[in-house]
Formats: structure tokens, sequence, C-alpha cells
């Protein structure tokens, strides 16, 4: 539809028309005949009547307008759209619309009345069902001396079902984001959001109240958090946020570090993280404490050395393997029992990779199938339920008690016991002790014919 204020031209084509339709249908009056010739020139009434008719049946649009003596002139398609017959006055026109919008478009249209003050109103049609953009402006002809007020109306029903689906779309969004900053208000940990720049745009009461400060002096100020990170030497590095999430910009993925920050006097330890939101855009951050987990460790690691401490005094060979087949832990008897450099051991070797180097400096029982032999060990990293004991026949003539148990935390505990002394010595023991059976079988034996002998 045109621009209301340009077609204005379009109304007053058309008022001319009715005010020749009136003037002509009335007596030939001198007057009325002298106001035709004024406007038109003698003899062209009639026929400029015919032009302006037929000009004003293209105009598109549906208007409705008042001269300043309360004249009105419309167009069939003003009727049309609102379902009339007539128009007596506007009360006619509001009567088409649903009643809550009668006070709107009367004091509207009142205004542009008044004082000539423009209006543009959407408004919902009796039936509910219809929507129509009112228009209102003030004419004026050329000389300025004369004016007309007037409404174009405008079906807007298909744009304004759109608009509304649009509006709950938005309203749904609205309410979800605003379920999910509530929620992220709730949490004990801070919480922040950033935009597309970096800055601070939102954070929740956790990220204040560890500042101090209120949500809204930290955005204005964009207050940032700070931790320091203790390194080698005691030497403090402090932790920027903005610096963390450029890492986030820079790699598009979650950039995180630890730190401590001092809160209420105490120093804890804290996992930063900065997370790029791809769909939305902007990075959210947060803060958690983990200082107990911290202590968990230290307090995991001082079990952990005292039990290496322990283990490291034993005469029994000793290799800890974590869940990668790596030895973690060997004490100074494993070592020593299978003839191993301390340098090689402390590169963490694989299981399978001192396998191979016992069976070149022939430190494993002789197989016949290796490999199935090493296969057989390294399957119990996955497979190991109850705990496994062997006899290890060394090419040396040594003989090793194994014991592999799976360790709690993934990977084998295997000790190693050089049984060879014992074995040596249960077996001399089993010797004197059969030597004495048969000394004393013979002793008997011997006993019975001497006292046949006798009698």
């Amino acid at each position: 539809m045109n621009d209301p204020s340009n077609a204005i031209f379009w109304f007053f084509l058309r008022a001319k028309v009715s005010i020749l339709n009136k003037l002509m249908s009335m007596h030939p009056a001198k007057k009325h005949k002298k106001f035709l010739e004024n406007l038109f020139g003698r003899n062209r009434a009639e026929l400029e009547k015919n032009r302006l008719e037929a000009f004003l049946d293209s105009v598109p649009g549906a208007y409705c307008g008042w001269d300043r003596d309360g004249g009105i002139a419309w167009n069939e398609t003003f009727l049309t759209q609102l379902h009339l017959k007539d128009i007596k006055d506007f009360t006619t026109i509001q009567t088409s619309f649903a009643p809550e919008e009668a006070p709107i478009l009367e004091g509207a249209f009142r205004s542009l009345r008044e004082s000539g003050e423009p209006f543009c109103k959407v408004c919902a049609a009796r039936d509910g069902m219809r929507f129509f953009r009112l228009s209102g402006n003030r004419g004026f002809n050329l000389a300025e001396d004369d004016y007309y007020d007037v409404i174009w109306l405008e079906d807007v029903s298909e744009h304004h079902g759109a608009q509304g689906k649009l509006a709950l779309r938005a309203q749904q969004a609205e309410r979800d984001m605003r379920a999910m900053r509530d929620a992220c208000d709730s949490t004990p940990f801070p919480v922040w959001l950033r935009n597309e720049t970096l800055d601070l745009v939102w954070c929740n009461r956790a990220y204040a109240e560890l500042l101090g400060l209120s949500v809204s002096q930290i955005l204005t100020q964009q207050q940032e958090l700070t931790g320091t990170l203790t390194g080698t030497g005691g030497k403090k590095e402090k932790i920027e946020m903005k610096r963390l999430a450029a890492e986030a910009q820079e790699k598009s993925s979650i950039a995180s570090c630890r730190g401590h920050l001092i809160v209420n006097g105490k120093r804890r330890l804290f996992l930063f993280e900065e997370i790029p939101q791809k769909k939305e855009g902007g990075y959210m951050g947060m803060a958690r404490d983990i200082t107990r987990e911290e202590e968990l460790t230290s307090e995991l690691g001082h079990h952990v050395t005292a039990s290496h401490t322990l283990l490291d005094h034993l005469h029994s060979a000793v290799g800890i393997f974590n869940k990668d087949q790596e030895l973690e832990f060997y004490n100074a008897s494993f070592a020593s029992l299978w003839k191993l450099e301390e340098p090689y051991l402390n590169t963490h070797p694989k299981l399978g990779d001192i396998m191979e180097r016992l069976r070149a400096q022939r430190s494993l029982p002789e197989q016949a199938d290796f490999r199935g032999f090493k296969k057989s060990w390294l399957d119990m990293f996955t497979g190991l339920l109850q705990p496994f004991e062997d006899m290890l026949y060394l090419p040396d003539e040594k003989v090793v008690r194994m014991l592999v148990v799976a360790h709690p935390l993934g990977g084998l505990m295997m000790t190693f016991e050089d049984v060879t002394s014992r074995l040596a010595l249960e077996s001399s023991y089993n010797t004197l002790i059969a030597v004495q059976k048969g000394l004393w079988t013979i002793w008997r034996r011997e006993s019975r014919c001497s006292g046949k002998m006798d009698g």
C-alpha cells in the first residue's frame, strides 16, 4: 500500500468529485455556477468531474476522510473491508473493531481532528480473526487554507499472525533464558557470561559475593576474577580470566586452568573454565571450588609415599604397573632380582618391553611359545579377577614365586620372591626325613630277626 502521507492527493481528488456530484445534482444557482467556473473554468465542470472519477477509481487503498466542516468522504474498498454499508460518523467505524480497541481509536481520532496529530494503530476487528492498520493524517491544499483528515485502512491479518507467532517465540525464548539465568544464579559457584568481544554481560550472585560488589558494579566496571598459580620454586603467577577467554576464542574449545583465590580469608583452589557458546555466540565461564579434591590428592599422596617406603624395604621384588601397563613403582629388590638398571626402570617401561628385555638376557623361563606366554601376562591387565600365583623356573636354576593382584586404581601389582634356598632346604629336610624313616624301618626289621633267633 502507498505511503498515507503521499496518498493524501488521491483523497482530495475524490473529495473534489464528491463536491462536484453534489453541486451538479443541485439547482443551477448563480453561486454554484460561479464556484465551478472558478474551480475549473467555464463549461468544463462536467468534463473535469468525469476525469477525476476515472482517475480515482484506480486508487488501491481504502480511505475515509473528514473536511474541516465534518463532511465525510470514503471509497467502496473502505466499506467492503469493514463490512459496512454506510458511514454516518466515526462511531460507525468504531463498531467494526473489538470493544477494547474503541477508546484507543477514539483518542487517536480526537487528536487528529483537534490538532492534526497523526497516528498509526493496528487494531483487531470485531470477529477477532482480522487485523487492520489504521493510519491517520491531515492533508492540506496547496494554498494551505483548507485540509482533510484522512484515515487509511490496510488489512494486515496475515502479517500480524506471523508477527504474533514470532512474538510468542520471542516470549518463550525470553522465558527459557530467564529460567536458565535463574538456575545459574542459584548455583553455589561463580558463573558469568561474555559477549563476542569478551566483555562481561552477566554474572550470578556467587560471583558478586566473591568480589563483594553488586552485579551492576561488576558489569559497569568489568571486574574480573583474578587467581594465582604457585609454580616451581614458590613463584606465583597471576591468572586472568579474560586471557583465558581469549585462549578459548583462539582455539574454539574449552580453556581451563587451576588457581587459588582468597575466600573469607582462606586460600582455596578453583578450577576456572571458559566455554565457547557456538550457537548463541559469546562465552560462559565458571569457577568451581576443588579444594577438597586437592586435600584428598595430598592425603592420597602421603599414603602412597608411606606404602612405597614400606615396599621398598621388603626383601621381595615388587613392581606396580598402571592401567596403561607402564611401570609406576619398583623397589630395590625388583631391580636386583631381574638385573635391570635403575635409569632404564625410571623411564616407566611397559611390562611387555620389560619381558622382551628379560628374555634377551635369559632371565625368564624358556618358552616354546614366548608370544603366548607374554600375552598371558598382559591379559591379566583386563582379565584378572582373583590373585594369580605361579612358580618361575629360571635358566640360572633360580626358582621365583610370582604373585599378581589387581591394583584398586587400575593396573597390576606383581611380587617376585626368590625361593631357591627355601626349596633346597625343604628338599634337604625331606631327604633327611626319608633317610630317618628308612633307618627306622631297617632297625625294626633287624630287631624282629634278633628276637626270633634268641627264642
